[in-house]
């Protein structure tokens, strides 16, 4: 959970299996991994500053 008035950075990504298992075997740490969200699907990650990120494939559900 996020206090008020803080905020998180996050980057739209094609791919996100792809991109996760990439940060993944190079070390990053996992959060949570890959889930869906809605039409999202969402992955969220802590580098070594201690600073979360999350990656984000729109769409990737939208059809079903």
């Amino acid at each position: 959970m996020m206090a008020a008035g803080c905020a998180r950075i996050g980057f739209y990504v094609d791919g996100l299996d792809a991109t996760h298992q990439r940060l993944i075997d190079a070390g990053v740490s996992r959060v949570t991994p890959p889930e869906r969200r809605f039409d999202l699907w969402v992955a969220l990650y802590e580098n070594p500053d201690g600073i979360y990120f999350t990656l984000t494939e729109a769409a990737r559900f939208a059809a079903m």
